[in-house]
């Protein structure tokens, strides 16, 4: 031991420490006195992570997978999980990525961004706090064809006087994949607002509907 009763210990050897009491003339004051303890010191090792079989869902829905971590010389409550990297962000963002569990048994599910499909790469890395293990998963998000969406109504109430024309509404109409759209109308008394007296037209996303009352 140096002054500061510590020493340089070499990783996986053992060491005999003695302890004793000694007067101020250097003298042992009695072998009885005297304590021992051995002690060995083992090297820190990389924490451990299971291979993840590649996952599959589609767009929109969570994918949800189990493995599994260890480590020599740390309890596995005390390993962390993390994302290392994505290789899409977009189609997968950081903050879609959960993991949950606390024990040898880990869990983590995904989600894609807002209606994004593709095939995207993560890697997960466990961490001892010192030293890092990782591992790499693909997951596969399938597109689903989504209902297009209306939007921006100009008005739920529209007031007609007979025999008038040109009454119109304006709304925005999308749709996640850029499909072809074709707008249809129905009308619940067809003697007064007959579906030949609506129309409509469209500059990009923004659609006017236009009503002509018989």
């Amino acid at each position: 031991l140096n002054a500061a009763s510590s020493f340089a210990a070499s990783a996986n050897t053992s060491y005999t420490i003695y302890a004793r009491l000694v007067d101020y003339a250097g003298n042992i004051i009695t072998s009885a006195n005297e304590i021992s303890r051995s002690i060995t010191v083992e090297a820190n090792t990389a924490p451990s992570i299971s291979s993840l079989s590649d996952m599959s869902t589609n767009e929109d829905v969570v994918a949800t997978a189990s493995f599994t971590i260890g480590d020599t010389t740390d309890a596995a409550s005390s390993l962390t999980v993390t994302v290392n990297s994505i290789s899409n962000t977009t189609l997968l963002p950081t903050a879609n990525v959960i993991f949950s569990g606390s024990t040898t048994t880990r869990v983590i599910q995904v989600t894609s961004g807002t209606n994004q499909n593709g095939v995207v790469d993560i890697e997960i890395q466990v961490s001892d706090g010192e030293l890092t293990s990782t591992d790499s998963v693909r997951v596969t998000f399938n597109a689903v064809n989504d209902a297009p969406a209306i939007s921006n109504v100009s008005t739920s109430n529209l007031t007609l006087l007979e025999d008038a024309s040109d009454y119109g509404i304006t709304m925005t109409i999308t749709d996640a994949e850029s499909d072809s759209m074709v707008m249809t109308f129905e009308s619940s008394d067809t003697s007064l607002l007959p579906l030949a007296n609506i129309t409509s037209s469209n500059v990009s996303t923004a659609y006017t509907v236009t009503f002509n009352t018989a």
